[in-house]
């Protein structure tokens, strides 16, 4: 949860603490021991550490106006940066896994260490010189107060209007509050002014008292009880005690309508607004409380019946706020012609934010030259005139409010290109690799805190969905980019910045960057942290990286995050490659065409991420076990044969996309046991490896409760059937926590009871494919959560479908000829399907109950030769309308329905 005051830290607090645990751990302490270091000149780094700490908020204010001090703090993080690099090398060289560290490698990093204090105790000598000082509350940029009084004209904003018009006055019978909550700068204010001020709300006496307070950063009870009085009496409150205002606040509201909006709150406490809303109960159940706030949390906390996300304005609005304040002044028709183009393209890249659209408009206004409408055009938020632009400060506001590990996970954002989408899981991984994940919460998976993180950030409107994916406004990333400064380097077109030492972070769309000398700057920043290009999401196309890039990369030592992935010409490195990066902790090598790890892989005892899908990675090196800080490991669709023995060493695994179970002396399926942490999904291949049914029992399924979705798959179906793979199958009964189950190329002439077992009330979704030998399905309609099925390939499936699927929405039956299928219409009940494919099967199906599926929305039925009428009546079919036709069989059909049923069903 994000702090209740300013008292949120630098972002330098986070790495700082990072220092001071690395100071005290035992390995480094006993190096220095080893290497006769002097304790005192630890004590004297530690302290002056604990000095700088407690400046940090005061140098983190002053760099926005002071260039000496933002350069101290970019000093600041160099050194510290650099100090984590030799601390966290000293714990690799202390490691059962390093013995070949030299005596000369290790007098070199006390060397180092030596330099680093020595760095440290200079930046400290300056504190006094720069004028900061100490404090523990950050002073956060003033802002205007809001009042109720609106422009004249506002665009865009009419349905959000009357959406909640309509819900003020509404018949509901309680104080209800409503929230709107959006970035900042998005237009908050502005919809709740347009609300408090509409003539509906004043023709129809809606409300007997209309009060407008400002909250702000502070939520200080007595001083918004006081702001609540005077808004509601006019007058001054000169009252001090709580008791006595919130007893006359009760007085004056009792019985009474009103509407209260609360405009800009930061707090979250709901204990405080518990509290100031007891007086406000006294008021008529009518009463409606509006509330604005950049961060969904607090719309929680005040217990918001409604929250309307508001969105950016469409791009012409945008455009008309920008109009109406950037030609305000100008009667000059020529000039607002010539410059009309250019104002568009200004914008657009406010990408719907009025507070842009407004501030870049009024910069404009008495401005006729063409090229100061360029430079505003091709101008960062940062470059703008600070007295004249209150866009930055209106972010920096949000940022400001964030906690220091919160501001390290923001500020590594501005590592992706401008508008990208990316996937939350991707980020969070790349968050654990820098060590923003690590000694926070310790009880919880750093997974867990990763998801916190990026929600606390999405609810504070950082972030903003994009489909399935997530993204930044264009100005949000802008933000992201200052507070970054040089140490995250994206090189994508219109980079005008140069890499530099102080780089950490450094990535590139590969469209963009392809070229190997454009890696030529890559020498410059040799403490690189994250080499990372990108690529569209979802692209299977190949870049070439070249040799010279690859040969840079080798000697960057101290990356934690190297992505390799979509590269053709990563195929055969070199064994020893990645022996000097001792710091990895994320690897990614999928869409290339490695087919052999290097050995040097399995030294990197921190790494968490390696990831190889759709590559043709043949074998895993046999010491890949000792990887025993290995969290996610993705192999899929790969031409792995097998999983190397002891793999049951891997016992931090949250995410095992594949296990492959060996024919030979490779790991048994019975390694998977000791496995327990394994979330989302598991696909097992080539069971019909396991002999014997003990193994299967020991790989211990049902035990592992993260487990979201299950594939469990035989090589083939075209062999004799083992009588041993109907136990293996029943011993590989999952928790009943699974919600997704596929079973392939299964030669048992069984189900296991297991797979309809009520106890499975979490399951949505079946997949039994090319299970040829059985006969019968499982207990289906004991699965009471079910709403997917999907039967494919089991030409003996004879027994006929439940008769009640109630949750069921998607049903598709191929090649499954002799299963029976609504053999009795007027017994089958499937209220909820809305998708159902038949293709070849089905033999005994002569009559199509359509209107037993109230609810269908598509329907494909291909091959299925028998079926000669389509039963139906014109009630039911008044609201069908497929994305499909009645393919290959229309022709027999047509005969059976009205011409407007055939029209609907596109036949």
């Amino acid at each position: 949860m994000i702090l209740e005051t300013a008292l949120v830290g630098s972002i330098l607090s986070a790495v700082l603490k990072t220092l001071f645990r690395l100071l005290a751990s035992r390995e480094v302490r006993d190096f220095f021991k080893k290497q006769k270091l002097e304790e005192q000149m630890i004590k004297k780094l530690n302290v002056s550490l604990l000095v700088i700490e407690r400046v940090l908020l005061d140098a983190e204010e002053k760099q926005i106006s002071n260039i000496f001090v933002k350069q101290w703090l970019d000093e600041l993080k160099h050194v510290a940066f650099r100090a984590q690099d030799i601390l966290d090398e000293i714990n690799t060289t202390t490691s059962l896994a390093s013995k070949k560290v030299s005596e000369s490698d290790k007098k070199g990093l006390v060397a180092e260490f030596k330099q680093i204090s020595y760095n440290v105790n200079w930046i400290t000598s300056q504190i006094t010189s720069l004028g900061l000082k100490e404090g523990n509350q950050q002073n956060l940029p003033k802002r205007l107060p809001t009042t109720s009084l609106m422009d004249t004209t506002v665009y865009g904003r009419d349905a959000n209007r009357d959406k909640i018009i309509d819900f003020l006055q509404s018949d509901q019978k309680a104080i209800r509050v409503i929230a709107i909550v959006g970035a900042g700068g998005v237009g908050k204010t502005t919809l709740a002014q347009m609300v408090y001020n509409d003539l509906r709300l004043v023709e129809k006496n809606s409300f007997d008292i209309k009060m407008w307070v400002y909250v702000s950063e502070e939520l200080n009870v007595l001083k918004v009880s006081k702001s609540i009085f005077e808004a509601m009496t006019h007058e001054d409150c000169n009252m001090n005690n709580l008791n006595v205002l919130q007893i006359e606040l009760k007085k004056k509201l009792a019985g009474k309508k009103f509407l209260l909006v609360l405009d800009d709150v930061w707090s979250e406490n709901y204990v405080y607004w518990d509290f100031l809303f007891k007086p406000l109960k006294a008021g008529a159940r009518e009463s409606r409380i509006i509330v604005t706030s950049r961060n969904e949390n607090v719309a929680s906390a005040m217990g918001a019946y409604k929250t309307q996300k508001l969105l950016p304005l469409l791009e012409k609005h945008c455009w008309q706020v920008f109009k109406s304040h950037a030609f305000r002044r100008s009667e000059n028709e020529a000039a607002k012609s010539s410059l009309k183009m250019i104002g568009k393209k200004i914008a657009s890249k406010c990408k719907g934010l009025p507070l842009a659209a407004r501030t870049l408009g009024g910069l404009l206004q008495s401005k006729v030259n063409i090229l100061e409408w360029e430079k505003i055009l091709n101008s960062n938020i940062w470059e703008l005139p600070d007295n004249k632009s209150d866009i930055l400060p209106v972010l920096l506001l949000s940022y400001y409010h964030l906690p220091s590990h919160l501001r390290q996970c923001f500020a590594y954002c501005s590592i992706f290109p401008k508008g990208w989408s990316f996937q939350k899981e991707h980020l969070i991984r790349l968050w654990m690799a820098q060590g923003f994940m690590y000694g926070r919460e310790e009880e919880k998976r750093m997974e867990e805190v990763g998801q916190e993180s990026f929600h606390e950030l999405l609810s504070m409107s950082f972030f903003e969905p994009s489909g399935s994916f997530f993204k930044m406004h264009d100005l949000v990333h802008d933000l992201a980019q200052y507070v970054s400064g040089e140490f995250c380097f994206n090189g994508g077109k219109g980079q005008r910045r140069r890499m530099t030492e102080m780089a950490r972070h450094f990535s590139y769309r590969r469209e963009d960057f392809d070229s190997p000398e454009k890696f030529e700057a890559l020498g410059e920043a040799k403490y690189l942290r994250t080499f990372l290009p990108v690529t569209l999401l979802k692209s299977n196309k190949k870049f070439s990286l070249g040799t010279s890039a690859l040969e840079k990369l080798k000697d960057l030592r101290y990356l934690r995050v190297l992505s390799l992935s979509h590269f053709h010409d990563v195929n055969n490195l070199q064994e020893d490659y990645f022996e000097l990066m001792r710091h990895l902790r994320y690897l990614n090598f999928s869409h290339t065409n490695i087919e052999k790890l290097p050995n040097s892989v399995t030294c990197l005892r921190d790494l968490q991420t390696l990831l190889v899908s759709n590559s043709p990675l043949r074998v895993l090196p046999k010491d890949i076990v000792n990887l025993e800080a290995l969290r996610h490991l993705d192999v899929s669709t790969t031409q792995l044969n097998g999983m190397p023995q002891g793999f049951s060493k891997l016992k931090c695994l949250q995410v095992l996309t594949t296990f492959v179970v060996s024919s030979g002396s490779g790991a048994k399926i019975n390694e998977l046991g000791t496995l327990s942490e394994l979330h989302g999904k598991l696909v097992i291949l080539q069971l019909q490896n396991v002999h014997e049914i003990s193994d299967a029992k020991s790989a211990n399924l049902k035990d592992k409760k993260y487990l979201k979705d299950l594939v469990l798959k035989w090589n083939t179906s075209k062999r004799d059937g083992l009588s041993t793979e109907v136990d293996v199958l029943a011993n590989l009964r999952p928790h009943e926590n699974i919600e997704k189950v596929t079973v392939e190329n299964f030669v048992g002439k069984s189900f296991p009871d297991w797979l309809g077992d009520k106890s499975f009330s979490k399951m949505v979704s079946m997949h039994l494919i090319d299970c040829f030998k059985c006969s019968s399905l499982p207990l289906l309609e004991q699965l009471s959560s079910l709403q997917e099925l999907r039967l494919v390939d089991c030409p003996n499936l004879k027994e006929r479908l439940p008769i009640c699927l109630n949750s069921l929405k998607s049903l598709y039956i191929e090649n499954c000829s002799n299963l029976n299928f609504l053999k009795d219409i007027n017994t089958h009940k499937y209220p909820s399907l809305e998708c159902l494919h038949l293709r070849k099967s089905c033999n005994e199906l002569y009559h199509f109950p359509l209107g037993l599926f109230i609810k269908l929305e598509e329907l494909i039925i291909v091959s299925c030769l028998y079926l000669t009428e389509l039963r139906t009546a014109e009630t039911v079919c008044k609201d069908l309308v497929p994305r499909y036709g009645l393919l290959e069989i229309a022709q027999n059909l047509k005969s059976q329905m009205t011409s407007s049923i055939a029209s609907r069903l596109q036949i």
